[in-house]
Order: C-alpha cells, then structure tokens, then sequence
C-alpha cells in the first residue's frame, strides 16, 4: 500500500511539473504565431480587395470622400483609434442592404420585391 501511494504522489507531482513547466514556455515565439497571424490576415483582405476593386466601382469622387473622413475622423479620435490601421474604401454597387431600412418588412420580402422590379 505504501508502494502504491508513493508512485501515486510521484505521478502527480511529476504531472504538474511539467504542466508548470510548460505553461512558462512562450509557445508564441517559439512558433512565430504573431507572424503567421498578419499573413492570414492580410491575404483574404487583399484578395477580396482585387475581386473588388476589378468587378465594383471604387468612388474616390471627393464629395463622398471628405464627409465620410470627417466622420471617420470623429470615430477614430473618440475611440483612441490608429487611423494607419484601418482602411475604408467606398464602392458602388447595385446591391442593397435592406437591414433596418423598413422595420415593417423582412428581408426575404424586400428581397423579393427588388426581384420583381
């Protein structure tokens, strides 16, 4: 019985040992996960940026731009916002959001609306 209690106390304590041990092993840089992390986000954004930018209109007409940057202007500056680290880019499209624009109606109906148009 001894024996058994031994090796028992030994297991667990070797368990979290090493649990402990690993645990205050920065496993981040070792796998350079922050690296791998800005390549998986940059490519899907620039991807979906060229399947814009060469089937949609991209609006740089200064008239739309210099509301929306004084807006964008405000929201950055009460948010503590990086403005470096957003881009915002205005396309024209036929598509339409119909979300909150008629409370009255659902979306399936005001999509099937637009269809009969």
């Amino acid at each position: 019985m001894k024996i058994l209690l031994f090796q028992a106390i030994i297991s667990i304590s070797l368990f979290f040992g090493i649990w402990g041990l690993l645990t205050n092993v920065n496993w981040i840089s070792i796998f350079q996960m922050e690296r791998i992390q800005e390549n998986t986000e940059e490519k899907p954004g620039e991807l979906y940026w060229k399947l814009f930018n060469e089937y949609e209109g991209v609006i740089k007409n200064i008239e739309v731009l210099a509301p929306l940057d004084s807006i964008l202007s405000k929201i950055y500056t009460s948010n503590n916002i990086d403005r470096t680290q957003i881009k915002v880019h205005i396309i024209e499209s036929d598509e339409i959001s119909t979300k909150n624009q008629n409370p009255g109606i659902s979306e399936k109906d005001a999509m099937e609306n637009r269809e009969l148009n």
